[in-house]
């Protein structure tokens, strides 16, 4: 794992590629941006952070190790991500097993991360896994 990172670190250095940022925290919705508790929904509207607010929510889970351990890189010239991932404990379904519903999540972030980087503002609209094993 951390040759696979110190690659990516070395892409990023040689400028094409950009190592992306993670946010410990998810930006707050309530109070900031309309009815507190209602997650920025005010008149049947939803209040949108201001661009390049993005706060992307898989690092939510307190402790180093325990939750979503990743990095993006980015090379948006070639419209590609890279991203390594270290699932944690927290995560896992059957004992030593990380749970689909995680593999999921990493699979449409990092894929939403790219699309957002090269093509702007997007939403998963339907996301289909077949688990073979």
């Amino acid at each position: 794992m951390l040759r696979h990172y110190q690659r990516l670190q070395a892409m990023a250095a040689g400028g094409a590629w950009a190592r992306l940022p993670s946010y410990r925290h998810a930006r707050h919705h309530g109070a900031a941006m309309g009815t507190p508790g209602l997650g920025g929904v005010t008149g049947g509207r939803t209040a949108l952070p201001p661009p390049g607010d993005t706060r992307l929510f898989l690092r939510a889970i307190e402790g180093d190790g325990n939750g979503f351990e990743y990095a993006m890189f980015l090379n948006a010239a070639e419209r590609r991500l890279l991203c390594l991932v270290q699932p944690g404990p927290y995560l896992e379904g059957h004992p030593g097993l990380t749970h689909g519903g995680a593999i999921a999540t990493i699979i449409d972030s990092a894929l939403g991360t790219c699309a957002l980087a090269v093509a702007g503002p997007v939403v998963t609209a339907n996301l289909g896994i077949d688990y073979l094993a």
